[in-house]
């Protein structure tokens, strides 16, 4: 964690995927990840993700341990996990939802509303002054 803390001073979290560091769907794993963040942090998540069973308690502890560190967590209603891929390019809306590739909601209003979340997070990211 030092050596991220010296080489950022913070993180965006694009649906963050805890599946390779635990397969404890409690999420108290990610305890002492939250506790241990070294910068701030924002966290934006797929719809699908925010609300997984297997996922969302990891991503609750995670914000409610890092406390202040975490500036902001939101989900974008309507999308799937690959939302913040170029796999929405790929093919129509029809064929992407029938893959589930792709959520419900218009893809230009998706990717309207993740570019104004990132650039909010982005501005709050590099505008924070408080401790890392």
């Amino acid at each position: 964690p030092e050596f991220w803390s010296s080489m950022c001073s913070g993180v965006l979290l694009l649906d963050l995927w805890p599946g390779p560091l635990t397969n404890d769907t409690t999420g108290a794993a990610f305890d002492s990840l939250g506790a241990q963040m070294p910068v701030p942090f924002v966290m934006l998540l797929s719809e699908n993700f925010q609300h997984s069973e297997w996922y969302s308690a990891s991503f609750r502890r995670l914000v409610e341990a890092a406390g202040e560190r975490c500036l902001a967590a939101a989900g974008v209603p309507g999308t799937c996990h690959q939302w913040v891929s170029d796999a929405n390019f790929w093919a129509p809306g029809w064929v992407l939802r029938w893959l589930a590739l792709m959520g419900p909601r218009d893809h230009r209003e998706a990717h309207a509303a993740t570019a104004r979340a990132v650039q909010a997070s982005a501005g709050a990211l590099s505008s924070h002054k408080g401790p890392s």
